[in-house]
């Protein structure tokens, strides 16, 4: 004898398997997608390096071969510029440029993977320690460079702070729309440390490790830029942003009187020196003479 359930109640059940199967699909599903986009190759060609630049190589301590554009200083010191995760060092013309007119030498470089550099390629930035090193140790043997900072965007701002305590050459850091790299990172706020909020960026981990051998990488972004003493750091947030707003909040609570932070209204996510080119020029100027001219 069939069991008849109410037309109501069959109605209630598949509306309850509906929304316990939403979550499922966002935390278990989603989240290998993910990670095949973020380890998906990039060949962009970066095309012509701007006026007054070549491009260069150079290898990191794992044997990967990086390319990248430098333009020597005026001034005595030099911006490492780091892309975001989606696109190569293309994307930094225009900072390039503006940062080579107010004196400033300029490595802008492609991390692994990205366009003509080697390697795998992992847009969340994990073994970006590795290419800040590589960028370093060719800045070293270039004549009239007395001082090196760095500016990157998002998962640039993300590999530079994370270099920042290995590398105490970096004297000062701007980082424009930083994060986090990892689910460890993540749950640095304790509104994310609930295991429904930070659980899909944890399976993105696993999946990248599976699909890359590459580990979350160390020390976390907040420990870095503690341990790095001697670094001054200037964070840029979008208003149109408060997940990014609290992070870099955190961020500068931690430094403490060594960073700054600079929330753009009306951008979103890296829109700052789109949006207001000249007000970025004098800010990201203004700090790097301050950190880095002032001192030589």
């Amino acid at each position: 004898m069939r069991l008849k359930i109410p037309r109501r109640k069959r109605l209630i059940i598949l509306i309850t398997m509906i929304i316990l199967a939403v979550p499922c699909l966002l935390g278990c599903i989603l989240p290998p997608v993910f990670a095949l986009i973020v380890t998906y190759p990039d060949d962009t060609d970066p095309g012509e390096p701007p006026e007054g630049f070549t491009t260069v190589s150079m290898t990191t301590a794992d044997d990967v071969k990086l390319a990248a554009w430098y333009a020597p200083p005026t001034n005595g010191a030099v911006i490492i510029l780091i892309h975001g995760s989606g696109s190569g060092r293309q994307s930094m013309r225009g900072y390039a440029e503006m940062l080579h007119t107010n004196g400033f030498g300029v490595l802008a470089m492609n991390t692994r993977g990205f366009g003509d550099s080697d390697g795998q390629i992992n847009r969340l930035g994990w073994k970006g320690t590795l290419d800040v090193g590589a960028a370093l140790a060719y800045l070293e043997n270039q004549p009239d460079v007395q001082a090196i900072g760095g500016l990157g965007l998002s998962m640039g701002g993300n590999i530079l702070l994370g270099a920042a305590s290995e590398y105490t050459q970096l004297g000062a850091i701007v980082a424009d729309g930083a994060s986090s790299r990892t689910a460890e990172e993540y749950k640095v706020r304790p509104a994310h440390r609930k295991i429904w909020r930070y659980f899909s960026i944890q399976v993105i981990d696993w999946s990248v490790q599976l699909l890359t051998d590459d580990k979350p990488p160390t020390p976390l972004l907040l420990d870095a830029m503690v341990e790095a003493e001697s670094t001054h750091f200037l964070f840029i947030a979008a208003e149109g942003s408060q997940e990014e707003i609290d992070f870099n909040e955190a961020f500068v609570a931690a430094v403490g009187e060594r960073a700054s932070l600079w929330i753009v209204d009306g951008v979103g996510h890296t829109g700052a020196f789109i949006n207001h080119p000249e007000d970025y020029e004098a800010r990201v100027v203004a700090f790097f003479e301050e950190y880095l001219v002032g001192g030589n």
